[in-house]
C-alpha cells in the first residue's frame, strides 16, 4: 500500500495535521479524510516506477556525455533550465503566494538529479523510501542500455539490436 492508503486506513491516527488547501495553511483533520497534495496512482507503489525513470535518465545523459562527447565527470545541473527560477507566487494551486520566493536549484551530477527526482515522490507522500532503493535495484542498467539501444539504431548496427 501507499503512504496515503495507510493514512486513511488510521496508521496515522485518528486525526492529522496537514496541508488544509489553497491559503489555507496547516489544518488539523481526521485521518480517513485525508487526500494527497499531489494525485496517487492507482498501482504498486513498490518498486516505484518514477524512482526507475529517474535512475533511466541519470544513466542514459552520462552514457551520452561519455560515449557522444568523451565527458567522464557527470555534469553540474542548474533547473530550471533554460529558464531562470521557478517564480514566487508561479503556484497553480496557490497563485500570487507560493512559492513565496524564486526557487533555484543547482545540483552538483545527474546522480543528485536521480536522487532528487526520486526524493520528491517522498516528499509528496507517494512513495516509501525501500521503493525508491527497490526500484534503483530493479532498473540499474536501463539507462545505459536504452542509450546503446538508440545508438545502435543511429548507426544502422542492427546486429547490436538483438543481442
Amino acid at each position: 500500500p501507499r503512504p496515503t492508503t495507510l493514512i486513511k486506513n488510521g496508521v496515522a491516527g485518528d486525526t492529522m495535521e496537514t496541508y488544509g488547501g489553497p491559503h489555507a495553511g496547516l489544518q488539523t483533520i481526521k485521518a480517513q479524510d485525508f487526500e494527497s497534495y499531489i494525485r496517487v496512482m492507482p498501482h504498486s507503489e513498490y518498486p516505484s516506477a518514477s524512482g526507475c525513470i529517474c535512475q533511466g535518465v541519470q544513466e542514459y545523459t552520462d552514457a551520452v556525455l561519455r560515449y557522444d562527447y568523451n565527458v567522464s565527470d557527470s555534469v553540474s545541473l542548474y533547473v530550471p533550465f533554460p529558464f531562470t527560477a521557478f517564480p514566487s507566487g508561479s503556484s497553480k494551486i496557490e497563485p500570487e503566494s507560493t512559492p513565496s520566493s524564486d526557487i533555484v536549484v543547482n545540483l552538483a551530477n545527474m546522480t543528485e538529479l536521480r536522487d532528487t527526482c526520486s526524493a520528491s515522490r517522498l516528499w509528496g507522500g507517494m512513495h516509501f523510501t525501500q521503493s525508491i532503493a527497490g526500484a534503483y535495484e530493479l532498473c540499474e542498467g536501463m539507462g545505459e542500455r536504452a542509450y546503446q539501444f538508440a545508438r545502435a539504431l543511429r548507426t544502422g548496427d542492427v546486429e547490436k539490436l538483438i543481442e
